[in-house]
């Protein structure tokens, strides 16, 4: 059963990085468009911690790996904590970049444990609402690695992904910030809640 995992799924990821940075430069026109050239002189890093819940995991592997198997070696949900850092670029426009990995084994079968370890590369987008709340998006890529051990051996598989999240913010402070989003996977969908420190 473990050989499920084993097979490398083989994706164009030239075509879908080149997607992601096309769309990262329309989005970024659009906002310079309406944003004055003194909004880029005072970026604004960030680092924080990102708790995400994504169910369908099965549906991620599914387009990969028989059906039927899938269902019976993998939970169909998982949790993940994050870190996270990126840098505001003006009022309007960031990068953020995510690095995690389930807290939850996700195997049903005792003696293999299967792991999800997720990276994420997105341009994001907010809009003020209302007094410190603020519309949160992002559209970007996910390298989402499912890692095998089993009876002293590892293996993994790499899935790579689209990945998208939409939400809310709430500014507390001019250095404390949450977000709640939801968030799509390449197939996984779920929600998120992030804390980050602005410098």
């Amino acid at each position: 059963m473990i050989a499920l995992f084993l097979s490398t799924n083989q994706g164009n990821v030239m075509k879908k990085t080149i997607l992601v940075a096309v769309l990262g430069a329309m989005a970024s026109a659009t906002t310079f468009a309406g944003s004055t050239v003194t909004d880029l002189s005072n970026p604004k890093p960030y680092i924080g911690l990102d708790y995400t819940y994504l169910s369908d995991v099965q549906g991620a592997l599914k387009s990969t790996y028989d059906s039927q198997v899938v269902e019976a070696l993998v939970d169909n949900y998982t949790n993940q904590v994050s870190l996270v850092a990126g840098v505001q670029v003006n009022d309007y426009i960031g990068l953020e970049t995510t690095l995690g990995k389930n807290i939850k084994d996700i195997s049903k079968i005792d003696g293999i444990k299967l792991s999800l370890q997720t990276a994420t590369l997105a341009v994001t987008g907010q809009y003020p609402m209302y007094d410190r709340f603020y519309a949160k998006g992002a559209v970007g890529q996910a390298w989402n690695r499912f890692e095998v051990k089993f009876d002293g051996e590892k293996e993994h598989d790499s899935i790579d992904k689209f990945f998208a999240k939409a939400g809310v913010g709430y500014q507390w402070t001019a250095n404390s910030v949450t977000e709640a989003t939801y968030v799509y996977n390449g197939g996984m969908d779920g929600f998120s809640l992030q804390y980050k420190y602005v410098f």
